[in-house]
C-alpha cells in the first residue's frame, strides 16, 4: 500500500502528500515545483511546509486548483525550537523535495499506486484548461 494511502481530497493531498501531487503535476504540464520551506539559520536545514507549481508570477496550482502564489507570511510555528529560522518559497526538484521528506518517499510507486492521476484529472487539471494556462511557457519566477 502507499504510504500516503489513497488520498480523495483537496484537504487530505495538501496535507501530507502535497511533494507527491507537484511532482505528478509537474510531469503532467511540465510548470515549475515551488515550495514554502522553513529554513534553520544554523545549518541551512529545510523543512518542506507545503509543495505546488508556479503557473505564473503571481499564480500557484495545487490540490485545490488555482490560487495566489504563498508568500513566506503564510508559514506560522516552527520545526526548529530553541533556534532561529526563516522562512521562504523557493524552486524545488524532485530530488529537493526527496531530501525534505520525513520517511523514503519511492515517487515512481507513489505516484503509479496512490490515485494521483484520478485526483489531477478530476479535481486540478480542469482549473488549468479554464484558466487556459499554457504548460510550456510558465511565467517567470516571483521569487
Amino acid at each position: 500500500m502507499s504510504y500516503f494511502g489513497q488520498p480523495e481530497t483537496a484537504e487530505e493531498w495538501s496535507n501530507g502528500a502535497c511533494d507527491l501531487l507537484a511532482v505528478a503535476l509537474h510531469r503532467v504540464t511540465a510548470l515549475p515545483i515551488y515550495a514554502l520551506v522553513e529554513i534553520a539559520e544554523t545549518d541551512g536545514a529545510r523543512t518542506l511546509l507545503h509543495a505546488f507549481c508556479l503557473v505564473d508570477s503571481e499564480t500557484m496550482i495545487d490540490a485545490g486548483g488555482l490560487a495566489p502564489v504563498m508568500t513566506p507570511e503564510e508559514a506560522e510555528g516552527t520545526f526548529y525550537a530553541g533556534e532561529k529560522s526563516n522562512f521562504a518559497v523557493v524552486p524545488v526538484n524532485q530530488e529537493d523535495l526527496e531530501a525534505m521528506r520525513n520517511h523514503d518517499c519511492d515517487y515512481e510507486w507513489e505516484i503509479e499506486n496512490s490515485g494521483v492521476h484520478e485526483f489531477l484529472a478530476e479535481a486540478v487539471l480542469p482549473s488549468l484548461s479554464e484558466a487556459k494556462c499554457v504548460a510550456e511557457e510558465p511565467g517567470p519566477s516571483p521569487f
